[in-house]
């Protein structure tokens, strides 16, 4: 069997620096149950890939709070390796990388240690996916290739462009995962200094008259969560049966830290209509076309339209939310109303009280 290491990595140039301000992008709650991250590493972990390095950027306490020991992931054993890489110190971010190699330099030997790894699988902690890395990896080695690039999309020609087409700006976005051979990544740690940026696509693009490469596409469900809006739209995609089925009820697993709460509670009036609802709530009050996560209480005469409440949300009494979206632990006082629009959601951060 080929051996294989992942690498995943947080973005920084996103418009979600509400949610930030505490965590970093990777345990963003999602759909109730979820962290960001649970998509990436269950992607790897289905693959039967169990040597993980998870980069946690300066705010990664909530992310060994998510991840412990890994067990919910299967990879609390002996024989497998999870890790939560270092940050960078100093580090500045430019605008427009996919993935700045520099950000491996305090984690250098955790690459070089694993001299049987062959190839790197790269990919960003704010995508929500289900991929099938094994054909994906079978595609990488059968074809010799030394990179292989999965997009999202199908636009191969704007991700890798060609010789003629250099002068395009390489964004990155719509690319789900990069695989690398690992020789290459090391070759570019050992030319690398402090200065300058050392994107990994970017790297591939200057040298791809060297390299052969080859580009596959996902054709299922993909989103990516670089803002508000990606990120609100992205939950109220889960009350779609075709995107719940693709990414929840198929082969693979997505695997979360577990918890052991009751199961909700609905009281004499209350009415659910097309949501997502988590465990250990009660609910007293109207949701429509909603959200609610763990733990969440909603009062009587309440009417919750189209949002998305992260965990222990407390609403009070004839309380009307329309378009919003609350962060962990917000109260919101009885009477109060709420209304944003499905462009412009009204965000509550986290222990607010309104």
């Amino acid at each position: 069997m080929r051996k294989v290491m992942g690498i995943i990595f947080q973005r920084w140039d996103h418009g979600l620096q509400t949610f930030t301000m505490n965590r970093g992008i990777s345990t963003i709650p999602f759909g109730g149950r979820y962290r960001l991250i649970d998509f990436p590493l269950s992607n790897l972990v289905n693959a039967n890939i169990h040597s993980i390095g998870v980069l946690g950027g300066a705010k990664y306490g909530s992310l060994i709070d998510h991840l412990g020991t890994g067990q919910e992931w299967s990879l609390h054993r002996k024989t497998q390796d999870l890790a939560i890489l270092p940050a960078l110190e100093n580090y500045s971010v430019e605008p427009g990388l996919y993935f700045d190699l520099r950000e491996l330099l305090p984690s250098k030997l955790f690459i070089e240690n694993q001299s049987t790894i062959e190839m790197i699988i790269f990919q960003p902690s704010n995508q929500i996916d289900n991929l099938d890395f094994k054909p994906l990896m079978d595609e990488h080695f059968n074809g010799m290739n030394d990179v292989t690039i999965v997009t999202g999309n199908g636009r191969i020609d704007e991700a890798i462009g060609t010789p003629d087409e250099n002068r395009r700006k390489w964004q990155g976005r719509e690319i789900l995962a990069v695989m690398v051979q690992r020789t290459l990544i090391m070759q570019a740690l050992q030319r690398m200094n402090q200065g300058g940026s050392y994107d990994l696509l970017n790297l591939i693009r200057r040298n791809q008259e060297h390299l052969r490469i080859k580009t596959l596409t996902h054709k299922g469900y993909y989103r990516e969560i670089s803002d508000i809006s990606g990120y609100y739209q992205a939950n109220l995609d889960l009350l779609e049966a075709s995107v719940r089925k693709e990414l929840f009820r198929g082969p693979r697993t997505i695997y979360t830290k577990s918890k052991d709460n009751h199961p909700t509670q609905y009281f004499d009036g209350s009415f659910v209509n097309n949501a997502w609802i988590a465990s250990g709530c009660q609910i007293a009050g109207i949701i429509q076309n909603s959200i609610v996560s763990r733990e969440s209480m909603i009062g009587e005469g309440t009417v919750i339209k189209n949002s998305i409440l992260m965990q222990r949300a407390r609403i009070g009494k004839d309380v009307h939310l329309e378009h919003v979206i609350l962060d962990k632990a917000v109260t919101i006082r009885d009477r109060t109303v709420l209304k944003g629009s499905k462009d412009e959601p009204v965000v509550i951060s986290k222990g607010s009280v309104i």
